[in-house]
């Protein structure tokens, strides 16, 4: 009987089960459906791209059918849904792509909802060009907005339930998404979908790092067109624009208001009492600076003119702007220590004219306050002292000089007297009584003692007022040891106070966009660490190395003579990506034979975070000659550890060599697509890059200068025995002065 009962409740069960499912199937969604039409014919459009994107950025893509038409289901949430349309036969995209966001309530569950989607006709235009921020950095964010050019507004939409996608670029999250879900059709994240047969503008946003500004960042703003005419293409057409003149234009003007703003400061000095005379110089030959790269950005020279203006910043927001402030910092460190000197300047006057100690008071008083009160008017210091709101501190100084050297009017002359008695006399009467006859003879020869004070107060003055003594900021050259090859190459360092820290890889492209390279030879080395950074799997046991380096064999070889430490084995070539070389001392330690194959991984600590794949012993080096390497520019070639919290260099049995390719050909794609760097770039940094171009001594020395300007690197000229170091430091310079002889 119970068996029965099962054997009839069971289907029973299953059937409910059924119908509530189906039940909640039916009233779960909402069922959307969209008919896609050419904006002017109003013909449905077949095979069009419905791209559904939910609230979590899952992404679906759907196609219209014949009659232009899609169903789609939509749970209760929020959606986003782009439509676009493209024939193969035309090199552009055919219609403008659009947006129809759509929210989906409890509530609605069940309905049928209709929307009529309408596109415009299109064209593409593909955007290119580089964009080098002056005092700053631009890492690729933009946004790009079709306007009409005489109201420099959106044209009018064309109807119906979506709104055409008019604003593109990297910042724009539909251009992010229709990349990521269609990329054979919207082929590249420049694209730019312009309506077709009408006159637009393009208004770039270029969004950089601008260390001039509290936010951080700076806007960049311009128009694009057709050499001066509006963008009016027909359906399906391509053209390509470059914006760099536009960009660099842009920046040309950014550093123009550094000039402006440095007058202002100039300005603003001499009312307060400063000499700059000499910064006005300066100023002006920014200025001239500028207008040189205004004329090569007409000629089309983009980089002779980034170098012009990268210089001209240089010497205005750091030259000139550091040499104020320190001019500034002195004048009011000056005006606390100069009340003493005007002090016992008046103190001496007061002695050098009178000998009755009530007249030497009442003339120190005098003297006193009217120099404090000269110096006021004329020293910028003491102004800027009193304007800061630190009066009182200027007044317990002045106060303090004041009663110290009156004390010292009716002190000195007690416990210092002149001997009235024969004996012996001691030094600091021998002190006294010398003074009192100067003072003596110098009552006696007035004139030839106020011509001597007055020429040598004169040769003082001139010597303060028309030589200029500072510390200033700009670009330094330093001689390097000769090395012992004859090459010709630039070594380029990111050094801060001498501390090396790492290159970003964006500087390989950058480099051989910017300069017709003849090689180029990058080095990258390990974060130091205190912990080992890889690890290496052999024969069933763990290898574990501190210091990692990747090079391009062939040019390590040629620049450094690395070739010629291999002791066992052979040095590899270029084409041997999966090589590695060690030390002698740790193949003798841990049993480590050439042709060995090792798996090597970079880690965090003890944990494994990347893999490099596997890698063949090729060669072994002698340690000894490892040790002592150092690279074109005297640093020494091995990586950094950390012993200590000290950074020191690693041992040679603790560094392996690998083909830097290993992580260029994981690293360099991701940024040309603009994704994050993967996490052994993070590990593995790079800390050199040479490279060589064609040209003699002063075009390497140009190119040096360039760089130098805009990246605020080091780089190091070696050229056929020539070396030297090119960078931005502190230098002190005199200016006014003349050698000369004073009869």
């Amino acid at each position: 009987m119970k068996i029965r009962l099962i054997l009839i409740m069971v289907p029973i069960l299953i059937g409910l089960l059924l119908c509530c499912s189906e039940v909640k199937a039916l009233v779960e969604y909402v069922g959307l459906t969209c008919y896609v039409k050419d904006s002017l014919t109003l013909e449905p459009l077949a095979n069009a791209y419905v791209v559904l994107i939910d609230q979590n950025y899952r992404i679906s893509i759907f196609r219209t059918d014949d009659d232009g038409k899609v169903y789609i289901s939509l749970e209760p949430g929020r959606y986003i849904l782009i439509f676009l349309h493209d024939l193969p036969d035309t090199p552009g995209m055919d219609y403008v792509p659009a947006r129809f966001d759509v929210e989906v309530k409890v509530e609605d569950v069940g309905k049928k909802w209709n929307a009529e989607v309408l596109l415009l006709p299109g064209a593409t235009v593909i955007l290119r060009g580089n964009i080098e921020y002056i005092g700053g950095s631009y890492g690729g964010y933009y946004m790009v907005k079709v306007l009409e050019p005489l109201t420099m507004s959106p044209p009018s939409p064309p109807g119906g339930n979506a709104t055409p996608i008019l604003t593109y670029g990297s910042t724009r999250l539909e251009s992010v998404l229709l990349r990521r879900a269609l990329p054979k059709v919207f082929k590249t994240i420049d694209m730019v979908v312009v309506p077709a047969k009408t006159d637009v503008v393009l208004l770039f946003h270029a969004y950089v790092y601008d260390e001039r500004t509290e936010y951080l960042y700076r806007i960049l703003k311009f128009t694009l067109d057709t050499q001066g005419k509006p963008i009016n293409l027909n359906q399906g057409a391509m053209i390509k624009l470059d914006y760099t003149k536009q960009a660099i234009t842009q920046v040309l003007d950014v550093v123009l208001s550094d000039v402006d703003y440095v007058r202002d400061l100039l300005v603003r000095a001499e009312n307060e009492g400063f000499y700059v005379a000499a910064e006005r110089e300066d100023l002006l030959r920014a200025e001239s600076l500028i207008r040189l790269a205004q004329g090569k950005i007409e000629e089309g020279d983009y980089e002779s003119a980034v170098s012009l203006l990268s210089e001209a910043y240089i010497m205005t927001r750091h030259a000139l702007v550091r040499r104020l402030n320190y001019m500034y910092a002195v004048a009011m460190a000056s005006a606390y220590i100069l009340p003493a000197f005007l002090s016992f300047f008046a103190i001496t006057m007061a002695f050098f004219l009178f000998e009755e100690d009530r007249r030497k008071a009442l003339t120190f008083l005098i003297a006193y306050i009217i120099s404090i009160v000269a110096f006021y008017y004329v020293y910028p210091g003491f102004r800027l002292i009193i304007n800061l709101g630190k009066f009182l501190d200027f007044g317990m100084v002045t106060t303090a000089s004041l009663l110290l050297f009156l004390a010292l009017v009716f002190v000195l002359p007690r416990v210092f007297k002149e001997p009235t008695l024969p004996g012996e006399v001691s030094r600091m009467a021998v002190l006294t009584i010398t003074f009192s006859v100067a003072k003596r003879y110098a009552k006696r020869r007035r004139l030839r003692c106020i011509i001597t004070v007055f020429t040598i107060a004169l040769l003082i003055w001139a010597f303060t007022v028309l030589t200029s003594i500072s510390t200033v900021y700009g670009l330094t050259v330093t001689k390097l040891p000769t090395p012992a090859r004859e090459v010709r190459v630039l070594v380029m360092r990111n050094l801060v106070e001498n501390t090396p820290y790492p290159l970003p890889y964006y500087d390989i492209p950058w480099l051989t966009r910017f300069l017709n390279l003849t090689f180029l030879a990058p080095i990258a080395y390990n974060y130091p660490s205190a912990t080992p950074v890889l690890a290496a799997n052999l024969r069933g046991r763990s290898l574990e190395f501190m210091g990692v380096i990747a090079i391009k064999p062939s040019c390590e070889a040629k620049l450094i003579g690395l070739n010629e430490l291999v002791v066992e084995g052979r040095y590899p070539i270029d084409e041997d990506k999966h090589f590695i070389m060690i030390s002698r001392s740790f193949a003798e330690e841990h049993g480590v034979r050439l042709g060995d194959v090792l798996e090597l991984w970079l880690q965090r600590g003890t944990i494994r975070v990347a893999s490099l794949g596997k890698v063949k012993v090729v060669a072994i080096l002698d340690d000894g000659a490892l040790d002592n390497l150092k690279d074109l520019d005297g640093v020494p070639y091995l990586p950094m550890k950390l012993i200590g919290g000290k950074v020191e260099p690693c041992d040679p049995s603790e560094v392996v060599i690998i083909n830097i390719d290993l992580l260029l050909e994981r690293i360099l794609p991701v940024l040309e697509r603009g994704g994050a760097l993967p996490t052994l770039a993070e590990i593995i940094s790079l800390y050199r890059i040479a490279f060589g171009i064609e040209g003699d001594l002063d075009t390497y020395r140009d190119v040096a200068r360039s760089i130098v300007y805009l990246k605020g690197y080091s780089v190091s000229i070696i050229y056929d025995g020539v070396a030297e170091k090119l960078c931005l430091g502190s230098k002190v310079e005199i200016r006014g002065y003349v050698p000369m002889m004073v009869p």
